[in-house]
């Protein structure tokens, strides 16, 4: 009687866990979020101004804590737009990984990856960029505050 029981129960939960994958697979999920504030010194110590030239592709790949190994590490693009107080990532997402990870958290933090043409460092030995190409974004668990994707 007990394994009946128990037999079923498990088979319940599985089609349950199944039912809620494929329905998350079905979602579209839009991730959103400031990628740049001009004028915050970031961790790494640099700092980035209205000033400061940043040019960037239409989209640019997200990948998982600046782990950039090739093609099969990007989980998915990022548009990237200018806002008044620095830059904005719209993330249409379409990788399973992400959008279960996402889908539990609802936040997660970014940051760009800049290849830098020209900066200088302030008083206070911070390092402001003057020029640099926004090549990728990298999402992580922890980081600046200010700096983060949400599911909108």
């Amino acid at each position: 009687m007990i394994w009946s029981f128990l037999f079923i129960f498990i088979v319940h939960t599985l089609f349950t866990i199944v039912e809620n994958v494929n329905t998350r697979r079905k979602d579209n999920m839009i991730l959103e979020g400031p990628v740049a504030v001009y004028d915050r010194v970031s961790i790494n110590n640099f700092v980035i101004t209205k000033g400061t030239e940043i040019n960037y592709p239409e989209k640019i790949p997200v990948v998982w804590n600046y782990e950039f190994d090739g093609p099969e590490s990007v989980l998915d693009y990022a548009e990237i737009s200018k806002v008044e107080n620095g830059l904005w990532a719209t993330v249409h997402v379409s990788n399973e990984l992400l959008k279960c990870v996402m889908h539990d958290r609802g936040k997660i933090y970014c940051g760009g990856y800049y290849l830098c043409h020209k900066s200088h460092t302030l008083s206070d030995r911070v390092r402001c960029v003057d020029k640099a190409n926004l090549m990728a974004l990298g999402v992580y668990e922890t980081g600046d505050e200010w700096l983060y994707l949400k599911v909108k």
